[in-house]
C-alpha cells in the first residue's frame, strides 16, 4: 500500500458502532476492522486491506467501500514509510 488514511479507518470502526460519537453511546466489541495492512505492505487476494467485523452484510458492505476510499493502493513496490528517526544527535 502506498497511503492509508488513519482517521478514516478509526471512523470506519465508529460508523460499524466499535466506537463513540457521544459519551453515552453503547460499543459494540463484535465490530471493527482487523489485521489492517501499512503503508509499504503487499495486498492482494490473499492479502486484504484489512478484515471488516460488523452485523450485517449491508454494513461490510459500506465499511469495505469506505476503507477502499481510504487507502491507496499502487502497482509498483513501495519501500515503505520512511524512517521514524532522521538523525541521531552525538552526545
Amino acid at each position: 500500500m502506498e497511503r492509508v488514511d488513519a482517521r478514516a479507518l478509526g471512523l470506519i470502526v465508529v460508523e460499524l458502532g466499535g466506537g463513540r460519537r457521544h459519551i453515552d453511546d453503547a460499543i459494540d466489541p463484535a465490530v471493527g476492522l482487523a489485521a489492517v495492512r501499512g503503508v509499504g505492505d503487499a495486498v492482494g487476494r490473499e492479502r486484504p486491506l484489512a478484515i471488516v467485523h460488523a452485523r450485517t452484510t449491508a454494513d461490510a458492505e459500506a465499511a469495505a467501500a469506505r476503507l477502499r476510499e481510504a487507502v491507496t493502493v499502487s502497482t509498483t513496490p513501495n519501500a515503505g514509510p520512511a524512517a521514524p528517526i532522521l538523525r541521531k544527535m552525538a552526545r
